[in-house]
């Protein structure tokens, strides 16, 4: 199976190297396809840290996700390095936001926040949304709550439970974003 790669277009710095994840459901699922950055050892970089290349499709989004880091000092530095996207995201006061994403701007996303980038290309246009995201402390697998198994099931408000057991409960506005970008009706 063919699926387009982080390291058809982006070339980092040398002794820098991309390392492409295999393509699994959840990646196509959505619509985009992810790299990590190594150094000449094979390790993660920044130390301490680790760093995600996002190349996220036409049509595509990453899927909707809580931020429950332990760290409360945790940031996501998020910069946009080709094409044009929307953040939609939660912020841990309840409030909603719908930022533009434009080449050459940044993005910190912090514990308690809910999240997913889409790409606001104009229809046909092949022009990917590229993202370098640095996690520090480093990302693990349980440092996110993933708010929706896949977006083709996406129907109704989902409840969503924390690791304590304790309900999740986010605004309806973010909901409505995500649900008008899998449709394809969210514009900058």
């Amino acid at each position: 199976m063919f699926w387009p790669r982080v390291s058809e277009v982006y070339r980092p710095d040398s002794p820098l190297t991309v390392v492409d994840e295999l393509p699994n459901e959840q990646y196509e699922g959505w619509g985009y396809s992810l790299a990590m950055l190594k150094d000449g050892n094979g390790n993660d970089v920044p130390p301490w840290g680790n760093t995600a290349i996002f190349r996220i499709f036409e049509g595509g989004m990453t899927e909707p996700v809580y931020v429950n880091k332990p760290e409360l000092t945790a940031r996501f530095t998020v910069n946009v390095l080709a094409g044009s996207g929307i953040l939609i995201r939660a912020l841990a006061s309840g409030a909603v936001e719908k930022l533009p994403m434009n080449e050459g701007d940044e993005f910190i996303i912090t514990p308690g926040q809910a999240y997913s980038y889409v790409n606001a290309s104009e229809k046909d246009s092949d022009n990917d949304l590229i993202l370098h995201d640095v996690a520090m402390p480093a990302f693990r697998a349980d440092d996110e709550i993933k708010l929706m198994a896949c977006r083709v099931d996406i129907s109704d408000y989902p409840t969503v439970l924390r690791p304590d057991g304790r309900e999740l409960n986010l605004a309806k506005r973010f909901y409505d974003l995500v649900f008008q970008a899998c449709a394809g009706r969210l514009v900058h």
